[in-house]
């Protein structure tokens, strides 16, 4: 700020002062003409004058030469010293042949020395027109002179009286003349510098305003000169406010676009990546942020200093060499391991950077995984009993339906194989419709112990058969849950525990408060999971002993039911198991409300 106040003083200072020396400059230009042509003038009617006034004189003295008929120097010396003291000039009298008779300067026992005066110029110009006027350098007295001659007619011819005064005398009149220029020219140009210090304040004023005004606006557009003159200030003030007007739309544009496009930016899902002309980072949005973990400032450095990656840098040099897109799918290792489609472009103006779109592809690989194994997991779980019915069929077709012993043996194999099929339809149709919310969900306090106990008697016949003990030691808790969901659960457990339990094994059903959920346990003492297994354990058609889960009749899809149905209730299962020592398998659901109050 005090920067710019000392900027806008040397500017206003030096306006002033260059339109006052211009116009100071002018006055004394003007004055200086002026003088220069009212001096000469003066000297030259100060000449006239002069010279005038001396063939006046001369006319005077000649007229008294006559009168009196001084024409010896007996008559004429004392009469022109006379004369001579009277106007302080120096009067001389040539007779006719050019000879000095009388002559108030040179003593009487000179004048017979003197030269010949018949050749002085004022003398010949006084002979042929009756008067004569010259400026020159006396012979006989040393000094410059200025003479003025009168023609007298008298004895012998034409006489010539001659007045000369010193040019000293007009030197000093002169001088005394300049004198009195100067003073006055220095008085004149002393208003004029006073009177121009006033018009150009009083002109400068305006522009000095609009220079404040222009570097207000440097900070705060809202600022306006408010000047209202008719003249060239007026207009430059007016076509000032018109530009900030101008000025601050465009920026009010530019500003709503720019947050325009950096709402955009930091709402997409997909990593923008910015760089400039020198490869350095201008702008990463949020999502690339969040995407590879970055803290702190970013802009200024290389986009290999970013993000790691050696792929994605030659990306980026791949595009500058050939001014077009380039796209690959990088692996990016590190924290976070992803899979990353990026896509690199240019700017338009060549050598202005280039923008990087980094999409996060790896849940899409993941499902694409998934997927394949989906397909191949429900292929191969199908291709068992459609092999095996199929052969059955055959054999039948083929002659074995005419021995009852192979007819019922092969039908009891095509019924089962039949009962698996469809068990795994209703599995995969089932996850199917939880897996797209088509199962509806209507969570409702519940009392565990109750829900257990049912699960406990569906499952009597199946726990009978292997000799295996249930039971449900739960207390009076409260669950919010779906009914349907929960039996579901507590049914798909329980049967787990006691398919894969040995025959005679005790299979535990119990629950606990936990703040504001309550775990529901399902412990059996079989032979337990190892650890390696737990991880995938509720994956779909995942199985730790393949052959056996067949053999009971598992479909793979139970424990990804359980999953899928917990976590709809806004619940969560896990799996604790040692080896030997048998399996506990949990799911957490929240406490009903009435429980909590």
């Amino acid at each position: 700020m005090a920067r710019g106040a000392r900027t806008h003083r040397r500017f206003s200072l030096g306006l002033r002062a260059r339109l006052l020396f211009i116009s100071i400059a002018l006055v004394a230009v003007g004055l200086l003409l002026a003088q220069w042509f009212i001096s000469a003038a003066l000297d030259r009617s100060l000449r006239a004058h002069a010279e005038e006034q001396r063939l006046t004189e001369s006319s005077l003295i000649a007229a008294a030469v006559r009168a009196v008929g001084a024409w010896d120097t007996a008559a004429a010396d004392p009469l022109v010293r006379e004369f001579a003291a009277r106007v302080h000039d120096r009067v001389t009298l040539v007779a006719p042949d050019g000879r000095v008779v009388a002559d108030s300067a040179i003593p009487v026992w000179r004048l017979p020395s003197v030269t010949n005066h018949g050749a002085r110029p004022e003398v010949v110009a006084a002979i042929r027109t009756g008067r004569g006027v010259a400026q020159r350098q006396s012979v006989t007295v040393h000094r410059d002179l200025t003479y003025a001659a009168t023609r007298i007619d008298g004895p012998g011819g034409e006489w010539v009286l001659r007045v000369a005064v010193s040019s000293a005398l007009e030197e000093v009149t002169r001088a005394a003349l300049w004198r009195l220029l100067g003073v006055g020219g220095a008085l004149g140009l002393l208003v004029a510098a006073g009177m121009s210090w006033l018009a150009v304040a009083l002109a400068a004023r305006p522009l000095r305003r609009l220079t404040e005004t222009a570097h207000a606006m440097v900070h705060d557009l809202s600022v306006r000169s408010r000047i209202d003159l008719d003249d060239d200030v007026g207009a430059l003030a007016g076509a000032l406010d018109e530009l900030a007007d101008n000025l601050a739309s465009t920026l009010g544009k530019l500003e709503r676009e720019r947050d325009r496009l950096g709402a955009i930016l930091e709402s997409m899902a997909e990593g923008v990546l910015v760089t400039d002309a020198n490869g350095q980072v201008v702008l990463a949005n949020r999502a690339l942020r969040e995407m590879f973990l970055l803290g702190g400032d970013v802009e200024g450095r290389e986009p290999i200093e970013v993000v790691r990656n050696a792929d994605l840098h030659e990306l980026f040099a791949e595009a500058a060499r050939s001014s077009g897109p380039t796209s690959r799918e990088l692996s990016i290792e590190g924290l976070r391991p992803r899979r990353v489609m990026a896509r690199v472009a240019p700017v338009e103006q060549a050598g202005a950077g280039a923008v990087a779109v980094l999409s996060d592809v790896t849940e899409l690989r993941r499902l694409e995984t998934v997927r394949r194994d989906f397909v191949a997991n429900v292929s191969h779980e199908l291709r068992t009993p459609v092999a095996a019915i199929r052969g059955a069929a055959e054999t039948l077709l083929l002659g074995g339906a005419q021995h009852a012993e192979t007819a019922f043996e092969f039908a009891t194999m095509i019924d089962r194989h039949a009962e698996r099929l469809h068990r795994l339809v209703e599995d995969l149709l089932e996850l199917s419709r939880i897996e797209a919310r088509e199962l509806r969900i209507d969570p409702v306090p519940l009392e565990l112990r109750a829900e257990a106990e049912r699960a406990r008697e569906l499952l009597s016949l199946a726990a009978q058969a292997r000799r295996t003990e249930v039971r449900v030691e739960v207390g009076a808790l409260m669950v919010l849950a779906d009914q349907a969901a929960l039996e579901h659960v507590l049914t798909n457990l329980l049967e787990n525990a006691i398919k894969y339990s040995p025959e005679g094994s005790v299979v535990t059903v119990r629950a606990e408060r936990r703040g504001e959920t309550v775990r529901t346990l399902v412990e059996d003492d079989g032979p337990g999971i190892e650890p390696r297994h737990l991880p995938r354990l509720f994956e779909r058609f995942y199985r730790v002993d393949a052959g056996r889960s067949r053999q009971v009749g598992g479909t793979g899809l139970g424990l990804a039911i359980v999953k899928h149905l917990a976590e709809a209730m806004g619940g969560a299962v896990g799996v604790e198991s040692t080896v030997g020592r048998g399996s506990r398998f949990w799911i957490d659901l929240p406490v009903a409300p009435a429980q909590i109050s």
